[in-house]
């Protein structure tokens, strides 16, 4: 190949590592996985599966050409390691190996992207590109369905809106459903209360955003993203009750309200159906509390180790999914509890892998959001927080938008507070001379 061929192409290659091209790719990942099921919806998922497999290449190629700049240490933990290979493992004992293999590559393609996006940004610009996209995609939640329930007065079926903004609701948006809109909903208000505090967008906008987010929350009549909102905004107080006291005494006071929130989480599991009722959702809990006592039945008789493979959002057309839908005569997506999916498809084994994933991410970010003097650094505290309190009636954790987004407060928890890190700077032993 000549040098007149070869520069050009090389240029275009460095180009992939440019701090622009760098932003634009992170925010169209971050779109993409917010937007998964309207994209599906419109193209079909072999679009999806072609725009994934398109933007895990570019960014295996943007991560290589910028490599010298990048922090590799610790930047994989080995906790999320753990678990996305125990899931790989599962194809070998999966009654359902072509369903397995499907969802493996769609969550290894959002686990990729979720590192990429956190290698290359720091946190203010991973706040910036979510505040962005969101803005967006909630503002194009608001404009369909005032066009389905005002506009057309009819339900937009192929997205799964319903066409309710007259009747005060319930709204799905872009998200085809009420629950998942909420959490949404509820990442924005998390991510544009970090924009207002860091001034980093207008503070006009800011205001207008959360505004709009709470508006949209309330529409959405979804009890799941009310209680994660209130279970947030009693962790930003607490986070910031801790940043302002003495230094001395805000780690401690970090573990100690860290070890309260985790007894009230397993107060909360062990009350999840009394909980739902509490709500009003009378309908809902009936059905789920059912589909709960057949899971757990189902567990313990079978595969309660390792699981009966990997396979993420379930296909009701294959066993024993399909047994789920003749029980209940309801196409459940789900098993509308993260922990107890990870439990019915991996087992024992990966649901401890799962809390262990789970339990140190959110340590880490609790402990950096005390630390840190930039407040920017409450909103992977307060995000993990906000999934963790929706997994315990949604499996949304586990998939597209909310997988990423717990991948990518992973890896940034763990880049600042790894224990990989702790053997730089230990002091290396003067070497002995010869005797």
């Amino acid at each position: 190949m000549s040098e007149r061929r070869l520069i050009p192409r090389l240029a275009r290659l460095e180009y992939l590592g440019s701090p622009r091209f760098v932003n634009a790719m992170a925010t169209v990942i971050v779109a993409t996985a917010a937007s998964s099921f309207a994209i599906e919806r419109i193209a079909g998922g072999p679009a999806l599966a072609g725009v994934l497999a398109g933007l895990v290449v570019i960014a295996s190629l943007s991560a290589f050409v910028r490599r010298a700049s990048l922090d590799w240490q610790g930047i994989l933990p080995i906790s999320l390691l753990a678990f996305v290979a125990w899931s790989v493992l599962s194809v070998l004992w999966s009654e359902y190996q072509w369903a397995t293999l499907s969802g493996l590559l769609y969550q290894l393609a959002f686990t990729v992207l979720g590192v990429y996006v956190a290698l290359t940004r720091d946190m203010i610009q991973i706040v910036r590109v979510f505040g962005d996209v969101l803005r967006a995609l909630l503002a194009a939640s608001l404009a369909i369905e005032i066009f389905s329930g005002i506009i057309i007065d009819s339900p937009l079926a192929f997205l799964g809106v319903r066409g309710d903004l007259t009747e005060g609701g319930p709204i799905q948006g872009i998200s085809g459903d009420a629950s998942r809109l909420g959490i949404l909903a509820l990442v924005a208000g998390v991510t544009f209360g970090i924009e207002l505090l860091t001034r980093s967008v207008p503070r006009s906008i800011s205001i207008v955003s959360l505004a709009a987010t709470a508006i949209l929350v309330l529409l959405a009549h979804s009890n799941l993203a009310t209680l994660s909102s209130a279970v947030v905004i009693v962790a930003a107080l607490l986070l910031t009750w801790a940043r302002h006291v003495r230094p001395t005494a805000r780690l401690p006071l970090a573990w100690v309200l860290l070890a309260a929130g985790m007894i009230a989480a397993g107060v909360a599991v062990l009350l999840r159906a009394q909980l739902i009722e509490m709500l009003g959702a009378s309908g809902q809990v009936a059905d789920r509390v059912a589909l709960w006592r057949l899971l757990i039945s189902s567990i313990s008789e079978n595969n309660g180790i390792e699981g009966w493979g990997w396979v993420g959002q379930w296909p009701i057309s294959i066993s024993p999914f399909y047994v789920f839908w003749q029980e209940r005569h309801s196409n459940f997506p789900s098993a509308f509890n993260a922990f107890l999916d990870v439990w019915f498809q991996l087992g024992i084994v990966g649901l401890l892998a799962f809390c262990v994933l789970v339990g140190l991410a959110l340590t880490r970010a609790w402990l950096l959001a005390v630390r840190q003097r930039s407040v920017v650094y409450l909103w992977p505290a307060l995000v993990l927080v906000g999934l963790l309190a929706t997994s315990l009636t949604e499996s949304a954790l586990l998939a597209d938008f909310c997988w990423i987004t717990l991948v990518i407060c992973v890896v940034k928890s763990s880049n600042k507070l790894s224990w990989r890190r702790a053997f730089e700077r230990l002091p290396v032993a003067p070497e002995l001379p010869n005797t």
